[in-house]
């Protein structure tokens, strides 16, 4: 049983750990700042508003892996992702 509790506990804990961390997003929002599409949605201040103050969106920007963004299947699903996101919380 408290094999169980343990695993459990584990498993709880890794599930946690998926919520990037402040560093990690700032990372990749300044990896962002060099792709235009962004910089096109950063010139709208309440799209920068968002990108700096909103948890949903800190937290799909966080998630993103930089390293994979040169494959463009990986770097148009973020894209569409990021632009969703930014676009669901405007307003």
């Amino acid at each position: 049983m408290w094999i169980l509790l343990d695993v459990l506990e584990v498993l709880f804990f890794s599930i946690d750990m998926r919520n990037p961390e402040e560093h990690d997003i700032n990372r990749n929002i300044a990896y962002l700042k060099k792709e235009q599409w962004f910089q096109d949605l950063l010139n709208d201040s309440a799209n920068q508003r968002v990108v700096t103050r909103n948890k949903q969106v800190r937290k799909v920007i966080g998630r993103m892996n930089p390293d994979k963004m040169h494959r463009a299947v990986y770097h148009d699903r973020q894209q569409t992702k990021i632009t969703h996101t930014i676009l669901k919380n405007t307003g």
